[in-house]
């Protein structure tokens, strides 16, 4: 409760490191492009940005299955419905 109160942030900023660490970063910028992925699907709702993230993502390393998961459940999270199975 007192964090809802107290903590404020900037949001574009926000946004901004966290492309910088995946742009630059040198050694969490997969985490950071991870962070990034969950930000525009849950908070921002920028799917189709989501689903180009995730894919780059699974891109560094196609036979990490938890890229291909990641992958798998932003373009699941970017359908408008139930039974629509289109790209964004």
């Amino acid at each position: 409760m007192p964090a809802l109160l107290f903590v404020h942030g900037d949001r574009a900023r926000g946004l901004s490191e966290v492309r910088l660490a995946r742009d630059k970063g040198r050694f969490f910028s997969v985490e950071a492009r991870i962070f990034l992925v969950e930000i525009l699907t849950r908070h921002e709702k920028d799917f189709t940005q989501a689903i180009m993230e995730a894919a780059a993502l699974r891109e560094t390393d196609p036979a990490n299955p938890f890229f291909l998961l990641g992958e798998i459940l932003t373009f699941i999270h970017s359908q408008d419905g139930p039974g629509r199975w289109t790209k964004v």
